[in-house]
C-alpha cells in the first residue's frame, strides 16, 4: 500500500507542476492584431473640407473605446459610437467643416486591452 501511496504522490505533484507551468496571462499571449483588426486602408483618412461622416469596420475581441486628439486641440471630430462590446463593430465619426483655412490633423485611438490603433485624419482646407 505504501508503494502505491508513493506513486499516487508522484502522479499528483506531477500533475500540480505541469498544471502550474501551463498558467500564464491570457493577455500577453494574443497579438495587438488579434485583439484589435482594423483593415490598413483605414487607418489614413483624407477628409475633403466639406463636413463628412465615416464608418470603419472594428473586429474587437473584446470591450474597446475610442478617443480623439487633434493638433490643434479644437473639436473638429465628433465620434457618433465610441465604444462597443466585442465583436464585429463600426467605428463612425462626423468631421466638421473646415473654415480655418489651413490643413488640419487629427488622430483617433481605438484600445482593446493592451492593444491600440490609431487612425489618422488629414482634413483639406
Amino acid at each position: 500500500m505504501t508503494k502505491l501511496s508513493n506513486w499516487l504522490l508522484i502522479l499528483f505533484m506531477a500533475f500540480f507542476a505541469v498544471s502550474i507551468t501551463s498558467c500564464n496571462d491570457d493577455e500577453e499571449e494574443y497579438s495587438a492584431d488579434y485583439l484589435l483588426n482594423i483593415a490598413e486602408e483605414n487607418l489614413n483618412i483624407s477628409a475633403p473640407a466639406e463636413a463628412s461622416s465615416y464608418e470603419v469596420e472594428i473586429v474587437a475581441r473584446a470591450i474597446w473605446k475610442a478617443t480623439v486628439t487633434t493638433d490643434s486641440g479644437e473639436e473638429w471630430i465628433t465620434l457618433t459610437t465610441g465604444s462597443d462590446t466585442g465583436g464585429y463593430n463600426t467605428l463612425a465619426f462626423d468631421v466638421a467643416e473646415n473654415t480655418t483655412g489651413a490643413t488640419r490633423t487629427a488622430t483617433i485611438t481605438i484600445t482593446c486591452h493592451t492593444a491600440q490603433k490609431v487612425i489618422t485624419v488629414t482634413q483639406s482646407n
